[in-house]
């Protein structure tokens, strides 16, 4: 089981999640830093890409704004 994505939380602000690839179904997490999410129009990626893999923050672009989730 390999962690796709690994997200932090407490009173202060800081969500702690993580999810696996076996979770989702797939084999490997993408390697594309870029993903839509189903009909909402939302898009999701890892800002950082590819500096280290696997390593960086998630950003959300929701009416044409990107923006940093954690």
């Amino acid at each position: 089981m390999r962690p796709v994505s690994v997200w932090q939380w407490s009173p202060w602000g800081l969500l702690l999640c993580l999810l696996c690839s076996s979770c989702l179904g797939s084999p490997s997490p993408s390697t594309d830093p870029e993903k839509r999410a189903g009909s909402q129009g939302l898009r999701f990626r890892l800002a950082g890409f590819p500096r280290k893999p696997y390593e960086g923050r998630v950003e959300i672009q929701r009416a044409g704004e990107w923006g940093t989730i954690c």
